[in-house]
């Protein structure tokens, strides 16, 4: 753009007596205000040198669209976006879902979750029986045992043959055994309840 002294080249003049003008000098201005030193309008005193110009706009021109693309990534549930070609999600089972589509296009997305349940680790308590005394002739048996693992301090519990759990402490004795074949066991129990779930056994005979 530029201003000049004849008519204006293109276009028609809307103001005839105006012109827009960016400078810091107020000589340069028939309005009397102020120099701005920004390109603003001066609307006095500029009828002879016609420097104002219209400029015509037009809307903005787009060129054809395209042709639609493949399906958009899956969403946690598994289903595939909005496309233009069919598509399929097959599960991979670590937390991933790949898509294929009928354009020959495929992706991997990824949900933040894991597809297959970790195992949870319970820590419980492990017991071993550490010695067994074994006194036929006299119809007696003494054990002694140890516990491990679980959380704080650790208390035990026996049953002999087909009798019921009860708190014990080694070394764990039993006289007046009747002759036969017996079974003890031995399970150790955590401050938070947890119990062994693999008591310690030990077979003798009387």
């Amino acid at each position: 753009m530029a201003l000049i002294s004849g008519a204006p080249l293109l276009g028609s003049d809307p103001l005839p007596d105006a012109a827009y003008i960016a400078s810091t000098s107020s000589d340069s201005y028939n309005d009397g205000g102020p120099a701005q030193g920004v390109f603003r309008l001066d609307n006095v005193g500029w009828t002879n040198l016609q420097p104002a110009i219209q400029i015509d706009t037009y809307p903005l021109q787009t060129g054809a669209t395209g042709a639609t693309g493949p399906a958009g990534p899956a969403g946690s549930s598994g289903t595939s976006g909005a496309s233009g070609s069919s598509c399929t999600v097959t599960d991979n089972g670590d937390g991933s879902k790949t898509i294929s589509c009928s354009d020959g296009t495929t992706a991997t997305v990824s949900d933040g979750t894991n597809a297959a349940t970790p195992a949870v680790t319970v820590a419980r308590p492990n017991t071993k029986i550490v010695r067994a005394k074994i006194r036929a002739l006299k119809h007696t048996a003494s054990f002694s045992f140890k516990g491990s693992g679980g959380k704080g301090k650790l208390s035990f519990q026996c049953k002999l043959d087909g009798r019921k759990y009860k708190s014990c402490r080694s070394a764990k004795s039993y006289k007046n055994l009747k002759p036969g074949k017996h079974v003890f066991r031995v399970r150790a129990k955590d401050a938070k309840g947890k119990l062994d779930l693999t008591p310690a056994t030990k077979k003798f005979k009387i």
